[in-house]
């Protein structure tokens, strides 16, 4: 486990957070031009990578009360499998 249960998504490094995208069904190519679209502007980066996950996951029914990355992390590789 990278990381304790009770990180939160907006905690972790950012190549974390874009694994979780790639895991959600964002693909490379557009996750490529998204990292270069906001080139300067990190924070605003994580900012959107982490309302996609969210909002994602949300969608595709996790019910967990709490963005933590390894509930997001296990519900997505769940969901891959299916």
């Amino acid at each position: 486990m990278k990381y304790d249960y009770n990180i939160y998504v907006n905690e972790v490094a950012l190549e974390d957070l874009e694994e979780l995208m790639l895991m959600a069904g964002f693909d490379r190519k557009s996750l490529n031009l998204l990292r270069d679209e906001y080139a300067d502007n990190e924070r605003g980066y994580r900012n959107e990578l982490e309302e996609y996950i969210v909002e994602t996951a949300l969608e595709n029914g996790f019910d967990d009360d709490e963005p933590l990355y390894n509930s997001l992390y296990w519900f997505f590789k769940g969901a891959q499998t299916n």
